[in-house]
Order: C-alpha cells, then structure tokens, then sequence
C-alpha cells in the first residue's frame, strides 16, 4: 500500500492489541493479516502486520516501541509449558492403562 508503513509484526492477538493501541490515540491504523497454511485469512497466531500513514509512522513506532516483549509469549508460555506436560502424563497413564489392559485380556 502506498503512503502506508508497517509499524509491528507479530501475532494476529497482538497486532489487533497494537491497533487499538494506535486508534486510542488517533492514529489510523489498519492490520493486514497473513494467510493460513490453508490460504485464507483467519482468527490465528499467523503473523499479521500493523500499517499507518507514513505521516504517523514515526509517533506510532514510539507508541508501539515499549511493547517489545511479546504478550503472546510473556502470556501463553506458561499455558503452552503446562500443556506440555499435561499430554507427557496423558501419555504416561495411556501407556499404563495399555499394559494393564494387555495383562487382564491375558489372564482370562
């Protein structure tokens, strides 16, 4: 787009919280999101960029600059960390519940 700039890439969740970061404080602002393995746009982690003007590219880039630690990781890591290990013990009791299946199926 000409006369446009991109001020932040990232996840689509975080690209839509930089956007209505921009619009707060007046500046237009508008999001282009990346296409899905599949080939179409969708509500995703995909990355997703964030335009403006490039006449408030410059106020916009000061306003997103604090925002350098990403939400996305600072947020779900410890969910993703937790799942992990939920479906390692997931794995864990099904290989269990197999052996203890195998040896009662065997008994009779």
């Amino acid at each position: 787009m000409d006369g446009w700039t991109s001020v932040f890439k990232g996840p689509q969740i975080e690209a839509d919280l930089v956007h209505a970061q921009l619009r707060a404080k007046g500046i237009r602002a508008e999001i282009v999101h990346r296409a899905n393995a599949r080939g179409f746009a969708a509500p995703s982690f995909a990355d997703s960029d964030v335009l403006v003007q490039n006449v408030h590219a410059q106020e916009a880039r000061r306003l997103v600059a604090p925002r350098r630690k990403p939400y996305v990781q600072s947020v779900y890591a410890p969910l993703a960390q937790t799942a992990r290990r939920a479906l390692g013990l997931a794995v864990i009791g099904m290989f269990i519940l197999a052996i203890v299946v195998l040896l009662v199926t065997s008994q009779q």
